[in-house]
């Protein structure tokens, strides 16, 4: 869990068209909520 202010770490995943985003790129500007699933355990 991160702190208030903290920064996303660096994480990168794919789109869903396969192209490799940073997370904290796309939700750098405005407030967010992320959530990561992992999917088949």
């Amino acid at each position: 869990m991160l702190d208030n202010g903290a920064q996303l770490p660096p994480i990168t995943a794919k789109d869903l068209d396969g192209n490799d985003v940073v997370v904290g790129d796309l939700l750098a500007d405005t407030w967010s909520v992320a959530l990561f699933y992992r999917g088949h355990w």
